[in-house]
């Protein structure tokens, strides 16, 4: 699962990941080589014709109109709750997609996604069964 979540004029990007077969560490390690297998292997040599079919897609999906109540009255809660009253804030996002250009796409990744970027924060946590958890404690292996 993947959200952006809010606190203030804070903004961070959750994801949520799972294995039955890795490890936490495991997992965690797998996330990082993959931030960098992003960065080398697709946002690196990105066309800028693909880069705009992306674009658009983004933006497109962004203007589409609400289907349901709760798809209408969800975004306006969250305008009320975090009280920025940005009634159009879809909108203004979808044009501000279109608008990004490869490089400012890049800087962004740098900035804050890749390992060591300046501006990333980083906080994990990591969930065993019981059952693994109690096989690690008696082979004095730590789970923090």
């Amino acid at each position: 699962a993947c959200a952006v979540r809010s606190i203030g004029d804070a903004r961070g990007l959750s994801v949520h990941v799972q294995s039955a077969v890795e490890s936490p560490p495991g997992v965690d390690a797998a996330i990082e080589e993959w931030l960098v297998s992003f960065r080398e292997r697709v946002l690196g040599p990105l066309a800028e014709s693909d880069l705009d079919a992306y674009r658009e897609a983004v933006a497109s999906n962004l203007e589409e109109p609400p289907r349901s109540l709760a798809q209408e009255l969800s975004p306006v809660w969250f305008e009320i709750v975090e009280r920025t009253h940005k009634w159009n804030r879809d909108l203004e996002v979808a044009a501000a997609v279109r608008d990004a250009s490869k490089d400012e796409i890049v800087a962004f990744f740098d900035e804050w996604f890749a390992a060591g970027a300046p501006r990333r924060q980083k906080v994990t946590s990591w969930a065993y069964s019981h059952a693994k958890a109690a096989k690690l404690a008696a082979a004095g292996a730590e789970t923090r």
